[in-house]
């Protein structure tokens, strides 16, 4: 289901959203300290719903999870899967 409200993404914005992604998945914590402190919002998620938290625990990065839940993101969030 396609939502017609959701604002379309440039090419530098999705390739930015990919990079972030990939650091949470990476455990690239030095990245995403600065791109948190930088106003990142710690509960975005990909498009299959997956959060920045999600994406840590899933591969491992405990760093990269603590990371996040300092900043507040909300363990409860479901992703696509449920």
């Amino acid at each position: 289901m396609n939502d017609s409200s959701a604002p379309e993404l440039d090419d530098a914005t999705l390739a930015f959203a990919d990079k972030v992604f990939d650091a949470a998945r990476q455990g690239d914590a030095v990245s995403l300290l600065q791109w948190l402190d930088n106003g990142l919002p710690p509960n975005l998620r990909n498009s299959k719903g997956d959060s920045l938290l999600m994406l840590a625990s899933y591969h491992g990065q405990s760093e990269g999870a603590r990371l996040v839940l300092q900043y507040g993101t909300v363990v409860q969030l479901a992703n696509g899967g449920g």
